[in-house]
């Protein structure tokens, strides 16, 4: 069983990356020696001819460590990382020779990591994908916010993040009960947060919302049909609940306060119009 959906924790994703490449085994072969024993034991016909993977496997488990040692630190945003990271790394390059259970293998593996072991997630080639996309966004975003530190004025960042935002609308337009899709408007409001704290960006537009009351189409009709049809009270009705739900669930996520600290959760959006008459 897994609390939540990995799609909430993907804005940790790129922290997470950065945090592990910093680590430093150099000195400490141990670490290394429990990722070669995984490696022989679970995928001994995984080619890592770089040593890539090895490196990266045994600062994960060095700060795997560190991380245990954080009494009040929520490992969950952790454990979702180290679902995606193995099967990005190995699963997803032949999912005829590896599966799912190669997660449960590493972590049995590696110690402190016993939390883990009740939050994996199974992942297929379509949650792969989407994730993916959302890691780039938030990978993208993170270094727009680091630019923003250094005072630059360039906006070419954050043109490009959101022109690759967009691209997403036929995944999502309409979908209002879809984990990615939700996942994509908690970015949007993010996104245009940073936007509108960033003066020197006002040529770019905040990014659109693919996520809209189910009655959209009817905000074309003209006022005389609508006061003039016996439909026309119920359709003000539904827009003006609609309006004022989708008001409400921008300002809630908007005052969620989350950061990128590990015991703040992401605000998951979950919108069906069409439940409220």
């Amino acid at each position: 069983m897994m609390e939540g959906d990995i799609f909430n924790y993907v804005n940790e994703f790129p922290n997470f990356k950065g945090k592990i490449s910093n680590e430093s085994i150099e000195s400490d072969g141990l670490h290394k020696e429990k990722c070669e024993g995984f490696m022989s034991e679970k995928i001994s016909d995984y080619t890592d001819a770089s040593g890539n993977f090895l490196t990266f496997c045994a600062k994960t488990v060095k700060y795997s460590t560190q991380l245990a040692s954080e009494l009040n630190s929520n490992k969950l945003p952790f454990c979702m990382y180290l679902n995606y990271w193995i099967y990005n790394e190995v699963i997803s390059k032949d999912e005829t020779k590896y599966n799912n259970s190669i997660i449960n293998g590493f972590l049995d593996h590696i110690d402190n990591l016993e939390t883990c072991e009740n939050h994996t997630k199974s992942i297929d080639k379509n949650i792969h994908e989407n994730l993916q996309i959302l890691y780039k966004l938030y990978e993208d975003f993170k270094k727009i916010k680091e630019e923003t530190l250094t005072d630059s004025n360039d906006c070419k960042s954050e043109e490009k993040c959101a022109q690759y935002y967009k691209s997403q609308e036929d995944k999502c337009k309409g979908k209002d009960n879809n984990s990615f899709c939700n996942a994509l408007e908690n970015f949007r409001v993010k996104f245009n947060d940073h936007l509108r704290s960033k003066n020197e960006c006002k040529e770019i537009e905040e990014l659109p919302s693919f996520q809209g009351p189910s009655l959209a189409a009817t905000i074309s009709l003209p006022v005389s049909v609508m006061s003039y049809t016996p439909f026309g009270p119920w359709i003000r009705h539904r827009l003006s609940r609609s309006t004022k739900m989708k008001n409400k669930r921008n300002q809630e996520i908007q005052e969620s306060g989350y950061t990128s600290g590990y015991q703040d959760m992401p605000y998951l959006v979950s919108y069906q119009s069409s439940r409220h008459s």
